[in-house]
């Protein structure tokens, strides 16, 4: 009756060490989907940074574009009107040449601000990628952990099983021998 007893103990304690496996198999697959994501996501941003720069390049060529056709155009009038009077064709060829210049630091100083962000946002994916690459691997760690006590437990289990199965063996032996002298001597 006790071999029974020990014996459904034993299932118990190996069905829930299976379904403990499987609860941390879940897990595992759960925070893999996850990690996923978090790439997916990673990525999309990263780029969508790249389409808006992109976006924003395109908008200042064109206004780069545009300045100059200005430029050129204001020109071609200031060579009409030196004709007139070369003294104000002078002074407003200065000042294009100020408002080209602002121009000019102006871009430089949004094309600085631009790769910055754009290094900043590449910086922190990168960072971020980092980070999440060591929480799967110290969650790898404590899943192989896991399984490994898991293992032990259930050797461990098995071995005081047999050691039991051995024991109550041996105890029927005796107890055998026993009913058998008795018996003998009853006759």
């Amino acid at each position: 009756m006790q071999e029974f007893g020990a014996l459904g103990s034993l299932e118990n304690d190996l069905r829930d060490a299976q379904r403990e496996i499987q609860q941390l198999q879940k897990t595992i697959k759960s925070l893999r989907d996850e990690f996923e994501i978090q790439v997916f996501e990673k990525q999309r941003a990263v780029q969508q940074a790249s389409v808006a720069s992109v976006d924003e390049n395109s908008q200042l060529k064109d206004t780069i574009r545009m300045l100059r056709k200005q430029l050129e155009k204001r020109r071609f009038e200031n060579q009409r009107a030196v004709q007139e009077v070369v003294a104000t064709v002078n002074d407003e060829n200065n000042q294009l040449r100020g408002t080209v210049a602002a121009l000019r630091e102006q871009l430089e100083a949004l094309q600085f601000e631009k790769e910055k962000a754009v290094q900043e946002t590449e910086a922190a994916g990168v960072d971020e990628i980092s980070q999440l690459k060591h929480t799967v691997s110290t969650l790898r760690d404590q899943l192989e952990s896991k399984t490994a006590e898991c293992l032990q437990k259930i050797q461990d289990i098995g071995r005081a099983a047999q050691d039991e199965i051995v024991e109550l063996q041996q105890t029927i032996v005796v107890l055998r021998r026993k009913l058998e002298q008795r018996t003998e001597k009853g006759e």
